[in-house]
């Protein structure tokens, strides 16, 4: 029953976020519209934004469950990802608040970490690498796709051929050899 209610609460913050941004969402409308009180919001959730990371993991994630990464690589994987958000762009772009980017970076970079990992990671370069040189060129390269991604945001999430995607991974995909040599033990 706790699930149910919980996925309610989220199912409903979804369907506000079709018509409005989220600052313009309150615990009052949620708990009116999901037919629940406020004291059960606050048992789930400590406050909007708790909720709305909440739902954006389990939306990415079923989205994940029906459509599963590419095994075709890193890009590939990458794409994948930013494309659920470009599917789901109306209620990303009314979700988004600049004041609370930091969320959103968490998130994103959540997302990307393991997918730069394992492309790092399974480079013949990476095995004489220092474990912390590895950890400190991954957290640069997850670093740099959470900004394209923010830029792209930002940007009103234009179609990803006007976004230069495929420019950021051809210079990206150029670097890492040259990263990863110049790091060797």
């Amino acid at each position: 029953m706790r699930q149910t209610t919980k996925h309610a609460i989220a199912q409903t913050l979804g369907e506000l976020l079709e018509e409005h941004t989220i600052d313009q969402i309150t615990v009052k409308k949620i708990v009116e519209k999901c037919g629940i009180n406020r004291q059960t919001f606050y048992y789930h959730f400590y406050d909007i934004y708790d909720l709305l990371e909440w739902y954006l993991g389990e939306s990415i994630e079923s989205y994940l469950d029906s459509k599963p990464l590419p095994s075709d690589g890193w890009k590939a994987q990458e794409l994948h990802i930013f494309r659920f958000f470009y599917e789901n762009r109306r209620k990303i772009l009314h979700a988004y608040d600049q004041n609370h980017r930091k969320l959103y970076e968490q998130f994103i970079a959540k997302m990307v970490t393991p997918i730069v990992e394992r492309h790092i990671n399974a480079r013949e370069e990476a095995k004489r690498i220092p474990k912390d040189k590895k950890h400190f060129i991954v957290k640069v390269y997850v670093w740099m796709s959470t900004s394209l991604f923010f830029e792209w945001l930002e940007a009103g999430m234009p179609d990803e051929n006007v976004a230069n995607f495929d420019d950021y991974f051809t210079m990206t995909e150029a670097s890492i050899g040259a990263t990863l040599k110049a790091f060797e033990k």
